[in-house]
């Protein structure tokens, strides 16, 4: 679980990348896999819909991919598609 989160389960980065296709949640671009971490701008990360700072969980069902350039400039705010997954 992430340190903050108010509640969750392991997650496993790749298995979100891989869910969503590599797309960003935010923007709906396909992001780069090659540039997994990395500062570029299309590389993959992940993201809390719901920011463990603002209560959110460390859940499959909170996280999506984002690009970092979309990643970055959401930061904690409650930005973002609120994408509903069935339970994994």
């Amino acid at each position: 679980m992430a340190r903050g989160a108010s509640g969750g389960e392991r997650v496993e980065v790749e298995r979100v990348f891989e869910r969503d296709g590599y797309r960003c949640g935010i923007c709906g671009r396909k992001t780069l896999a090659s540039k997994k971490g990395s500062c570029h701008p299309r590389a993959p990360e992940l993201d809390h819909i719901v920011a463990i700072a603002l209560g959110g969980s460390h859940t499959y069902a909170n996280t999506q991919t984002a690009c970092r350039s979309c990643n970055g400039a959401k930061g904690a705010a409650a930005l973002g598609q609120l994408h509903l997954f069935p339970d994994q």
